[in-house]
């Protein structure tokens, strides 16, 4: 048996880097790094594979239950150590990256664990940092209240920008969104204004998918800045009065979803803007909860 296995590891180390990388892929990164006890093929590719998946729940592998009866600082203890190692973990794997330049093209980050209540912004944007200088592809954050900063709207390298549970409000109205490259754009539990959202799609020409779900701070839902590329649009809604879709002459997917709210008694749907020869390309339409503003057929 052990030499059988012997032959079948030689035969994976004998394999070029980029596969060895696309395995990699399919493992949690700590396991990943193990991998590198197997063979010097091993140890290289680990060290420069270029998907970085930090989770705390995977990195604790199950969330802390504390017995009831435990006293809260006693938690709050194993909590916050719990928090710190994993911060350390992730550290010196990026700062390795950093000083050696080594190249990203997905990274995550997820900080999700409702047990620690506060993520510290420094660390998520150093981590961030790294990536988006070390050329990373497809950027995914979710870490709850975390102000997205402007660097990573004003990347030139992300194609694919998935952010969950943070906070891009408009700071400042002279702020310069630059993201022109981005193709993916998929926003869920964000909170987000209108002016933020219509700046990340006007300087995004080239972009493809927006995916919008249950953002909070949206009043209106305005896709009308000319997008030529764009083909899949989706949007769930919370409590937006208006989804308005216009300008994208290459669209083949439109959902549009929505919690209705009451108001004095009466179901008020959301209204939805659209007109069907505008979109000649269109094979997807799937509508929930929305009035009609406009004709559509």
């Amino acid at each position: 048996m052990a030499e059988i296995q012997e032959i079948i590891t030689g035969e994976i180390t004998g394999l070029p880097e980029p596969i060895l990388h696309r395995i990699l892929t399919f493992l949690p990164i700590k396991e990943a790094i193990r991998t590198s006890i197997l063979s010097k093929a091993f140890l290289n590719a680990s060290h420069a594979n270029p998907t970085l998946e930090f989770s705390d729940e995977l990195f604790f592998n199950n969330r802390f239950n504390g017995s009831s009866h435990w006293m809260w600082d006693q938690k709050l203890k194993i909590i916050i150590e719990k928090y710190e190692s994993f911060c350390e973990y992730v550290n010196g794997i990026v700062k390795r990256y950093h000083e050696e330049k080594t190249g990203i093209e997905n990274f995550t980050l997820e900080l999700d664990d409702d047990q620690i209540c506060e993520c510290d912004s420094q660390f998520v944007e150093r981590c961030t940092k790294v990536a988006v200088e070390n050329g990373v592809r497809c950027l995914y954050l979710s870490i709850e209240k975390f102000i997205v900063p402007q660097f990573v709207l004003g990347a030139k390298s992300p194609l694919n920008l998935r952010i969950r549970m943070c906070n891009m409000i408009m700071t400042r109205h002279d702020q310069k969104i630059m993201c022109d490259r981005l193709k993916q754009l998929h926003l869920r539990s964000v909170c987000l204004d209108d002016e933020m959202l219509h700046k990340i799609l006007k300087s995004c020409q080239l972009i493809e998918v927006v995916e919008i779900w249950n953002c909070n701070g949206l009043k209106n839902v305005n896709v009308t800045t000319k997008i030529d590329n764009l083909k899949k649009c989706t949007v769930a809604l919370l409590n937006s009065p208006k989804v308005e879709v216009s300008l994208a002459p290459r669209l083949e997917s439109l959902i549009c979803w929505h919690n209705t709210t009451k108001s004095d008694g009466e179901w008020i749907p959301c209204g939805i803007n659209l007109t069907a020869s505008e979109y000649p390309n269109l094979k997807i339409l799937s509508l929930r909860s929305i009035g009609r503003t406009s004709e559509i057929f």
